[in-house]
């Protein structure tokens, strides 16, 4: 056996046909490197809290997603060449294993579909709070990672959920351009006083608690205060009647539970005397703030502390 002619076969066989393939082999592998490192790249240059931005980061992953599985198809073709297979001669299989793989992966084109619908529709982005109704499991939290195929969520309690796009029939964006906060809260009237002034009230402490520096920034729009949403008549003698507010305005996106707390609670202080007075419970007007339990009621453990959820 000739031993320097195997020698040169295994050689013009590793330059002819094994480096190239290797060659493809780490480009292939480097393609989704490649790709997430684009997106981060991309996304570090890019202001998160503009609007256009989430539909920015949704249509950079969709490209990215279309870049890899072009890039893949190249792949592929250049090795069928490489290794002596004719393009032509391997359409008629391609087309066979494609037919099959598409009727065993419909879930899959309906993911691709509906993500492609939900990037050109801008429904949501990147930085958006959402929250996907009409599962077996509803899901609520902030878009993390959008792509063609599925929408990472993460949920307030810090859990990342990946929500295939197909399933996310119906979806409520709380944080798409602006939001509206509306802080609904039942006031008791005291005697000899006006509904005109009690508005002129709820009005200043509501403009009161948009005027802190926290606050402010958030607000983008005029407030408005809407009075006598609700009328309770009183639930036991001597107690007085309560008017419901609605006080609403619109606000900075995904901003509006900030706002809403800071209205309530300033409402809450300003009127706390009369509910304290009238002895009921703010949000609640039919029912009656308790006196705090004795020591001996209470008993010598802290369960009552962990069922009301007191810290």
């Amino acid at each position: 056996m000739d031993l320097s002619y195997f020698a040169f076969s295994v050689w013009e066989f590793l330059v002819a046909h094994g480096l190239p393939l290797a060659a493809l082999l780490v480009i292939g592998i480097l393609v989704p490197r490649a790709g997430r490192l684009l997106v981060r790249v991309i996304t570090s240059r890019l202001d998160r809290g503009e609007e256009t931005t989430k539909a920015t980061l949704a249509l950079v992953g969709a490209l990215v997603y279309i870049i890899e599985a072009i890039a893949y198809f190249v792949l592929v073709l250049l090795a069928l060449t490489n290794i002596g297979v004719p393009a032509m001669g391997a359409a008629v299989p391609a087309t066979v294993v494609s037919a099959a793989i598409g009727f065993g992966a419909q879930n899959i084109i309906g993911d691709f579909l509906a993500g492609f619908f939900i990037i050109t529709e801008k429904q949501f982005g990147v930085g958006d709070y959402v929250a996907f109704q009409g599962g077996s499991s509803p899901v609520e939290g902030t878009v993390v990672s959008l792509t063609l195929r599925a929408t990472r969520v993460r949920t307030p309690s810090g859990e990342v959920v990946s929500v295939p796009n197909s399933t996310a029939a119906v979806c409520v964006n709380y944080s798409q351009e602006w939001s509206r906060a509306v802080v609904n809260l039942d006031i008791p009237m005291v005697g000899g006083e006006s509904m005109e002034d009690l508005v002129h009230s709820v009005r200043a402490t509501a403009e009161e608690a948009l005027a802190e520096p926290d606050t402010a920034t958030e607000v983008i729009g005029e407030l408005e205060v809407l009075p006598a949403t609700e009328l309770t008549p009183p639930a036991a003698a001597g107690m007085p009647w309560t008017v419901g507010f609605r006080v609403l305005v619109q606000v900075n996106p995904a901003m509006q539970w900030a706002v809403e707390r800071a209205i309530r609670a300033s409402l809450v202080n300003a009127f706390w005397d009369r509910y304290r007075a009238a002895g009921t419970v703010p949000g609640a007007p039919n029912a009656v703030l308790a006196a705090p339990p004795t020591r001996a009621a209470a008993g010598p453990g802290r369960g009552d502390d962990a069922a009301t959820g007191r810290a």
